[in-house]
């Protein structure tokens, strides 16, 4: 503008030229030069330009958002692929947060104690973080004794972040130990879930076994772990599954009734894969038929085994059934045994018969 070249600036600015190679900062400066652009155009009185900035702008913050989005729901992957300026600058703007107040804190020092030179930084942020916290809980303590509803919700991924920070900082015992200290059990779960998987994707299958050495009075977080192993062909070792299998199929220790498989957060199927582990190190097949009763064992509708649409029932059932075939050691099935007693009650109506007989088909072309 002082060079009274408004042309070039508004070229400029519509043009992707003289941005850097790094896409995040080229967006960011893509979005300072419009908005300056976009100034001069209305001092200068021009409104045809100051609509295309206008537009372009708005393509750009829409792509910025998108861009924060997905580097929200990928913060671990953050560190690896940007430098540590980027990470320093992200953390300092903020930009991550959750949907409590102060939770920015949480997310800044998940990001900065990925970075050695920054760790001295992050303690600070995560200090800053648990105190917002328990200033969260205070007020949401003091909103359901005045029986209103608090909206500013904490979430899995807020603890995840702060239990990365942990890792990061003060080493895996502290990382587990924090997420011990969430109740209830279903919370341990998810947070373990999400906490795992973080470690199976990057293959820190060495922490992972740290994790389980400090976890294992706990099965819920064992079970965690082991589904997110169970994925990629690995699972914990015979002494952890005998153990954790011990305590889930006590009287005194077993867990809660399992959320139905299909809502968020439900932990039958990662029950399954707990199973299947116990099963291949041959684990007692009395104590795996227990567990499968207590917290697995529902039958399925004739519907969901034959719809191609379901709720994932069909997977559930096969799964269980395929467990009790191999703590039998018993592979030669007979499609009739596998029914649920349920069907067969009215299955000399028609239309009832005719959906036994379908789940029959599909049940036998799923067997091995």
């Amino acid at each position: 503008m002082q060079a009274e070249q408004y042309d070039e600036l508004i070229e400029l600015a519509l043009s992707d030229d003289l941005l850097p190679e790094n896409p995040i900062n080229a967006r960011n400066i893509r979005v300072y030069r419009l908005q300056f652009a976009f100034k001069a155009a209305l001092k200068q009185k021009q409104y045809a330009d100051a609509t295309k900035l206008a537009f372009r702008a708005g393509e750009e913050v829409a792509g910025d958002t998108r861009q924060l989005k997905l580097l929200f729901e990928n913060i671990d992957l953050i560190a690896p692929f940007q430098s540590n300026e980027r990470i320093q600058e992200l953390s300092h703007r903020r930009l991550l947060s959750g949907d409590w107040e102060g939770s920015e804190n949480i997310y800044s020092a998940s990001l900065l104690s990925c970075v050695d030179d920054y760790k001295g930084e992050a303690r600070g942020y995560l200090r800053a973080g648990e105190h917002w916290l328990r200033l969260y809980f205070d007020a949401r303590k003091k909103n359901k004794k005045n029986g209103h509803h608090h909206d500013r919700q904490l979430t899995d991924q807020d603890i995840v972040e702060m239990a990365t920070t942990y890792l990061n900082l003060f080493g895996i015992e502290d990382a587990v130990k924090f997420i011990l200290s969430w109740n209830p059990q279903e919370v341990t779960f998810r947070v373990a879930s999400l906490f795992s998987k973080r470690l199976v994707d990057k293959a820190k299958f060495a922490l992972i076994e740290s994790a389980l050495s400090y976890c294992e009075g706990n099965p819920s977080f064992v079970i965690a772990i082991s589904n997110e192993l169970m994925s990629v062909g690995r699972h914990p070792k015979k002494e952890v599954l005998k153990r954790s299998l011990s305590l889930i199929t006590h009287s005194k220790t077993k867990l809660g009734q399992p959320q139905p498989f299909y809502e968020k957060g439900s932990n039958v199927e990662a029950i399954l894969s707990f199973l299947e582990a116990c099963t291949i190190e041959n684990l007692s097949a009395k104590k795996i038929n227990t567990a499968l009763k207590l917290y697995i064992e529902k039958e399925p509708t004739t519907y969901s085994i034959n719809s191609d649409h379901s709720d994932g029932s069909r997977s559930v059932f096969m799964r269980s059934i395929m467990i009790k075939a191999a703590t039998s050691n018993e592979f030669n099935l007979d499609v009739n045994s596998l029914l649920p007693k349920s069907w067969l009650k009215d299955e000399e109506k028609y239309n009832q018969k005719q959906e036994v007989e379908r789940c029959k088909e599909v049940i036998g072309i799923l067997l091995p």
